[in-house]
C-alpha cells in the first residue's frame, strides 16, 4: 500500500502517436460509436472491430471496455473495442480445464449441466486465496472460482475474469430460460443458461432494487432473456437461498 501525501488531478489529454495505444475503463458521454469517452479519453470507434460483434450496436454508457488504436488530435481512433465487463457472473467449482483449447468447465448446481467457458490471452486470472498465487488455466481444476463473462454472438460463454477464491456460496447470474423458469410461492424452478435450481418457501425473491418481491410476481413477470440471478449458500443443497431480478 502507498500512503499518499498529495493527490493532484492530471490533464486528461493524451499525446498523438502512431504507436498502438490502449485504455480500459467505463464508457461515458456516449453519443454514437464515433463519439464517446473511456476513462475520460475521447474515442472514435466508428471504424473499429467490436468483440463481441453485438457490442457495436449495444455499447452504451456504463459499459466497461478496452479500446486499442492510435491517437490523432487527442482522440483515440479505435481499431478494436472489447467488452471487459460481462453480464454473466458464475460462482462455482471447476471440473476441467483444457489449456490447448483454452476452455474450462464449471459446476454450479449438483446434477445440472456444466458451464463451458472459453478464455483468451486477455482473460484475467487472479488469486484471492490466502497464501496462494497459482490461479492459471492449467491449475484451476477442482478449484472454487468467481467468473465474469459474456455470451458472444455465437452463444458461447467468453471469460473476462477468473478469480480463484474460497466461496461461501455458489451462484449464477445471466439470461433467464423461459420456459424452464416457472413456479409459485411454494416451489419452483429457476433456469439460467441451461442450469436449473429449485426454489421453495424459504427462498427469498428480490426485485432489481434489492427489495422483496412475492414469488408469484417473480414467476409471472420473468421473461426469456431477462437478467436474473440465484445463489445457493453453503452447505450446498441445490435449493436457491435467493433469487433476484438483476439491474
Amino acid at each position: 500500500s502507498i500512503t499518499a501525501r498529495r493527490i493532484e488531478a492530471e490533464d486528461e489529454g493524451i499525446e498523438d502517436t502512431d504507436d498502438s495505444f490502449s485504455v480500459e475503463g467505463i464508457v461515458t458521454d456516449f453519443n454514437d460509436t464515433g463519439d464517446f469517452r473511456v476513462a475520460g479519453i475521447p474515442v472514435d470507434a466508428s471504424g473499429a472491430v467490436f468483440e463481441p460483434a453485438s457490442l457495436a450496436t449495444s455499447i452504451d454508457n456504463g459499459n466497461k471496455v478496452e479500446v486499442e488504436g492510435t491517437v490523432e488530435n487527442g482522440v483515440l481512433i479505435a481499431s478494436e473495442v472489447e467488452l471487459r465487463g460481462g453480464d454473466v457472473r458464475i460462482s462455482g467449482i471447476t471440473t476441467n480445464a483444457d489449456f490447448a483449447a483454452g476452455t474450462l468447465t464449471v459446476k454450479v448446481v449438483v446434477g445440472q449441466p456444466l458451464l463451458t467457458l472459453s478464455t483468451s490471452t486477455r482473460t484475467q486470472f487472479e488469486d484471492e486465496r490466502d497464501g496462494m498465487d497459482d490461479c492459471t488455466l492449467d491449475t484451476v481444476i477442482d478449484v472454487e472460482v468467481e467468473i465474469e463473462a459474456f455470451v458472444d454472438s455465437e452463444s458461447n460463454l467468453q471469460a473476462i475474469r477468473v478469480r480463484c477464491d474460497e466461496l461461501e456460496e455458489y451462484a449464477l447470474r445471466g439470461p433467464a430460460d423461459v420456459p424452464g423458469t416457472s413456479g409459485d410461492g411454494n416451489s419452483g424452478t429457476v433456469s439460467i443458461l441451461g442450469v436449473s435450481v429449485q426454489t421453495q418457501l424459504s427462498t427469498d425473491f428480490e426485485n432489481p432494487l434489492g427489495l422483496p418481491i412475492h414469488p408469484d410476481a417473480f414467476f409471472t413477470k420473468v421473461q426469456d432473456g431477462d437478467l436474473i440471478g440465484f445463489r445457493d449458500d453453503k452447505p450446498l443443497d441445490g435449493i436457491a437461498d435467493e433469487v433476484e431480478f438483476e439491474d
